[in-house]
């Protein structure tokens, strides 16, 4: 018998993909033109003495974020699609065991992640023929990397294992690494604050896989105590990664199953519906009050649960700012720190409208449904609305709200005025983000497979595509002696930064939303018919249309 059958199965599959090579190419090309990045911004400031601790702390930073990530994306609902799909339960009625499944989703998803991180390994070697860098160091980095990765890859497939939706999977992952990267850090320097803690400082550190990437520079390294924490925290994080992989494979195989619901649940799950919980006077009131604005509508929001999570987060923001205020009102009040608590906000916002968006029609495709609500004398436009204002009823009011926060924390804030200017502008290309990542998450949830790759998608177009084009810019401006000073107005020069990154923001975006909306209009009938033909099909497909024919099917139809 083959030991890890699903695994040599899974690694031949995916290693003849082609795929798998472009991977291996596009992160080795994103490696070489940060890298190049990099040492722009060294030449153009004149920092050469220090070129390669920079540059190994640049490459680092975004092999750090690249690797936390990758299970985010991987791994997050690999094993809950199975049990949605109802082929997870085929597995087991052959002789498979719980670890050969988990296993060989692991090996499946994770090929790519780490044929990816092994390519931009070489261009990280590059700082140590700049100097300042040792070898010792390389290898921390390359460690703690490769422990970062295994851990990130090994919680997605924890939280897929215990959840069914994607939904709760994908937060539940998002909600563990932050704990892991940024709340254990923030909680330890916290109580390290207190006047008589009476535990060693680094106590909680040794858990998070930050502490692990920061730790591994030289310059950190030497810092730590006698006892090497470094290794001590190398060693907690592939411990805790082989522990998440146990509870998977012991977890799986008694999970998959649907379960019943008790007479108790039915019996308070109706209590509720005739209470009217979260919703109008009753479950009827309020499903005749949507099904006569939209049907699609109702059928969207039919969990009238749903929106309190995101009020959850809005009241859990809220008490950690009341208690930062009361605790330390001095350094809270800083405009630095609500400058970056707004952001953070507003990007987690960003990132759970991008992922509802593309759930909605990509579920719908998925079991059949859409095909359906196609052969009713609903229209197109219909379709789109009813989603589109269903997404309104579950995100207006918390956007609203923290975009009151921006506003507050605008007319407290004692800044310059090229500080107003970035929070006036900030504030209107976050309203904007908002309504585009809608459109264009539920277009490409509309052709994509999986929602979560469509939301990643969506998030790179408009929110990180604008950034690298403006630091592009802006590093060849520098380069070129500041041409942009002789130009534009001495009036309008201190902020022909902000202006740059506004416009090219708001060009990004209308580009994008305006190209998803119009593919929505045109191609949704199309798209929604071929379900079963590959991307690559219905590009051709949609291709191979005249306009006229395409204007002609969307016409009757919305």
């Amino acid at each position: 018998m083959t030991f890890l059958p699903i695994v040599e199965r899974e690694l031949r599959v995916a290693a003849r993909k082609g795929g798998t090579f472009w991977m291996r190419f596009s992160a080795a090309l994103a490696a070489i033109a940060i890298g190049v990045w990099i040492f722009l911004i060294m030449v153009s400031n004149v920092q050469s003495t220090s070129a390669g601790p920079t540059l190994l702390y640049g490459l680092s930073t975004v092999l750090f974020i690249y690797c936390v990530s990758v299970g985010l994306v991987r791994t997050a609902d690999c094993l809950s699609e199975e049990k949605r799909e109802g082929t997870l339960g085929l597995l087991f009625l052959t002789d498979l065991k719980g670890y050969d499944i988990v296993l060989g989703k692991l090996a499946a998803t994770s090929l790519n992640a780490i044929y990816g991180m092994v390519a931009i390994f070489p261009v990280l070697a590059v700082p140590l023929l700049a100097g300042g860098v040792t070898g010792r160091e390389f290898t921390r980095v390359l460690l703690s990397s490769a422990a970062t990765l295994f851990f990130s890859l090994s919680l997605g497939m924890f939280c897929s294992g215990i959840c069914r939706e994607d939904r709760k999977s994908v937060v539940l992952t998002l909600v563990f690494l932050l704990v892991f990267c940024i709340g254990i850090p923030w909680l330890t320097s916290a109580l390290e604050q207190l006047p008589h803690h009476k535990f060693f400082p680094y106590t909680f550190y040794i858990f998070s896989p930050s502490f692990l990437c920061v730790s591994s520079f030289e310059v950190q390294f030497k810092g730590l105590p006698a006892q090497n924490l470094y290794y001590i925290s190398l060693a907690i994080i592939f411990g805790l990664s082989w522990l998440l992989l146990a509870i998977t494979c012991f977890v799986v195989p008694r999970t998959w199953q649907d379960k019943t619901v008790s007479s108790e649940k039915l019996l308070r799950i109706a209590r509720w519906r005739r209470n009217g919980f979260l919703g109008l006077a009753n479950a009827s009131t309020f499903r005749a009050h949507l099904l006569h604005l939209n049907p699609i509508y109702w059928l969207s929001s039919r969990n009238r649960l749903k929106p309190l999570s995101l009020w959850l987060f809005i009241g859990l923001g809220m008490i950690i700012w009341g208690c930062g205020l009361l605790a330390d009102p001095r350094n809270w009040k800083d405009p630095s720190l609500q400058f970056t608590s707004a952001i953070i906000c507003g990007l987690i916002l960003k990132c759970w409208v991008a992922l509802e968006a593309a759930r909605l029609l990509s579920v719908e495709r998925k079991n059949g449904a859409l095909e359906l609500l196609l052969c009713t004398p609903l229209q197109v436009r219909d379709i789109l609305a009813g989603h589109l204002r269903a997404l309104t009823r579950l995100f207006l009011g918390p956007v609203l709200v923290v975009f009151a926060g921006d506003i507050i924390f605008l007319l407290i804030s004692r800044s310059d005025r090229s500080s107003l200017l970035v929070w006036v502008l900030g504030t209107l290309i976050y309203l904007l983000d908002i309504a585009v990542l809608a459109v264009l998450a539920l277009w490409l949830g509309l052709i994509g497979r999986s929602p979560v790759r469509a939301a990643a998608a969506a998030i790179t177009r408009v929110l990180v595509l604008p950034w690298m084009i403006f630091s592009v810019l802006m590093t060849f401006e520098a380069l070129a002696g500041s041409p942009l000073e002789k130009l534009v107005p001495s009036r309008l020069a201190e902020f022909s930064g902000t202006l740059i990154w506004f416009l090219i923001s708001l060009a990004i975006a209308l580009f994008f939303g305006l190209s998803a909306l119009r593919h929505l209009r045109r191609d949704f009938r199309t798209v929604a018919a071929h379900q079963f033909q590959s991307r690559r099909a219905q590009k051709q497909l949609r291709a191979s249309q005249p306009t006229s024919v395409a204007s002609a099917v969307a016409l009757p139809n919305g």
